[in-house]
């Protein structure tokens, strides 16, 4: 049974107790308006836990909102020169408010190798305060699972990616 279920009988169970030692009676449209009003709060609890980042995502102080996609950098050890200057080029001009890279980042075999790599990716990101977050490519996961990988880019302290729902098939 789902978790909200449970609370909604828990919910109803309670206020049945509570009546019969109280002497009130609720209609059934009440107890309805009330059961109703708890899973609204429920909803907006869950939607807050999932909108929640642990870095602020905000608009420029314009009111714009500018995202930096980088993508396909199929890096398995840290990258050249060139394309490092390549993406400090692009945050110095662009002044994204959210760097996303859109998939097939990194594709290398431990932990070490992955922290270098992505050092080398979003060290600079990192060094400008500028939120970033990843989804994962089609070849992300060949040599290490997106489950190993998964932690590694949440410790970034810029990153706002997340496991997400642990019910849903997938991860981040």
């Amino acid at each position: 049974m789902k978790k909200k279920s449970i609370l909604c009988v828990l919910f109803v169970c309670l206020f049945a107790v509570l009546s019969c030692f109280t002497g009130c009676s609720v209609s059934g449209d009440k107890l309805q308006a009330m059961l109703d009003k708890e899973l609204a709060r429920q909803r907006e609890a869950r939607v807050n836990e999932l909108l929640y980042s642990k870095v602020k995502i905000s608009c420029d102080e314009n009111g714009d909102f500018k995202t930096l996609v980088l993508a396909d950098i199929h890096a398995n050890r840290p990258i050249n020169a060139e394309v490092s200057s390549k993406i400090k080029q692009l945050i110095d001009t662009e002044n994204p408010q959210l760097v996303i890279l859109t998939g097939d980042n990194t594709q290398c075999d431990s932990e070490e190798s992955l922290r270098a790599t992505l050092d080398s990716i979003v060290g600079y990101i990192e060094e400008n305060k500028i939120p970033w977050c990843h989804v994962y490519g089609n070849h992300d996961d060949e040599k290490m699972t997106k489950e190993e990988m998964q932690p590694i880019y949440e410790s970034y302290e810029y990153c706002v990616s997340k496991w997400g729902d642990k019910s849903l098939h997938g991860v981040g």
